[in-house]
């Protein structure tokens, strides 16, 4: 099965706008199991026929649609999953107000109130958890580190350890070794571990 797709709401679109949407579209409600945590969920099967099945012998495709209210990060998000997700999510991308990476970008680079701009990097990080390594994401979020206020650091380094990418290792330690604020290099050295064992990538430069 494909890696999961996370997929940014713009804008006031929550639980019920979703729920809704649902319906219309005669989705089918699929039980979940949530730890007890600061997570709650919605999911959704269903079976699409595949194009490129010849007509006589139709294949179908599972996609499984899931609704996540994650209370730790604050940020609420779809997520897709199963034989073809990219095909889905960029069908929803057309049928719902969702974010593309371009403008979830745009909107982490244009930000420049601080509580906007640590929701976009909280965004910035679920949107490419799992993912490979995005050299602009990098940049926004190596940027955001050498933010005057500490908070925004801070939301910076919660959005990275969502990142599996060898390429944090180095920023991460330069920061953990030249940060002046105490509360933040800790939580600058806790990422860095969280990193460093999501990618088994050996400590080393300078990411300054």
């Amino acid at each position: 099965m494909a890696p999961l797709i996370q997929l940014i709401p713009r804008g006031p679109f929550g639980r019920e706008d979703i729920q809704a949407f649902a319906e219309e579209q005669g989705w089918t409600p699929a039980e979940v199991t949530v730890p007890e945590g600061p997570i709650e969920e919605l999911a959704w099967v269903l079976g699409l026929v595949d194009a490129d099945s010849p007509e006589d012998s139709e294949e179908i495709e599972t996609v499984v649609v899931h609704w996540i209210e994650d209370q730790r990060f604050q940020v609420d998000y779809l997520a897709v999953e199963g034989d073809d997700p990219e095909s889905f999510a960029d069908w929803l991308r057309g049928e719902l107000p969702l974010h593309s990476d371009q403008s979830l970008a745009q909107l982490t680079a244009s930000t420049r109130d601080d509580a906007a701009l640590m929701r976009a990097l909280r965004r910035l990080g679920v949107n490419y958890a799992g993912r490979a390594f995005d050299s602009t994401s990098y940049g926004l979020l190596r940027w955001a580190l050498h933010d005057p206020e500490p908070l925004v650091r801070r939301n910076a380094l919660l959005a990275a350890s969502l990142l599996d990418w060898p390429e944090l290792v180095p920023l991460l330690t330069y920061v953990s070794e030249t940060e002046n604020d105490l509360a933040v290099r800790e939580q600058a050295l806790t990422t860095l571990d969280i990193v460093r064992d999501s990618t088994a990538a050996p400590l080393g430069g300078s990411g300054n």
